[in-house]
């Protein structure tokens, strides 16, 4: 079963970086609050932004992007998203790339959310360090060619 999962996963990737260059994508706002970016079969994909204290060695906590996943229906859901951050210099992850490419399994009538914890690396990305100088400009959560199986 794993195996299925694995190869439809790269089919996907695959058939989606052929098919087109240009995809659609949603962003969302700076913000703390829960956005809603897509909703598709019954799958809704909230965004917001946090800051975070990841060790007491750094000066400043460092700013995250979070993913929440509801699954609104009575059935298992599987949906694979591309986890984008849109910087002025370019968006990173907006793309069909594995780094940035995930699959997450979402019970009925459940959801997944990304928080502090980090226990889900799917539902969050570092937007920026500030206890580093230079780097982008963040501009907003991009949320790139969701599918819902």
């Amino acid at each position: 079963m794993k195996r299925i999962k694995m190869i439809r996963v790269f089919l996907l990737i695959l058939s989606a970086s052929i098919s087109s260059l240009v995809s659609a994508q949603t962003t969302s706002s700076s913000t703390s609050d829960w956005q809603l970016m897509h909703e598709i079969n019954g799958v809704q994909i909230f965004a917001k932004e946090a800051s975070c204290r990841i060790s007491d060695q750094l000066e400043k906590p460092c700013d995250y992007a979070f993913l929440k996943i509801v699954n609104t229906t009575s059935s298992d859901k599987f949906i694979y998203y591309n986890f984008g951050l849109s910087f002025t210099e370019e968006c990173n992850g907006c793309q069909n790339d594995t780094e940035f490419s995930y699959g997450i399994s979402v019970p009925a009538n459940s959801s997944l959310e990304g928080d502090c914890s980090f226990e889900r690396r799917e539902l969050s990305r570092i937007i920026r360090n500030p206890n580093l100088e230079g780097g982008w400009n963040f501009e907003n959560i991009a949320i790139t060619n969701p599918q819902v199986d």
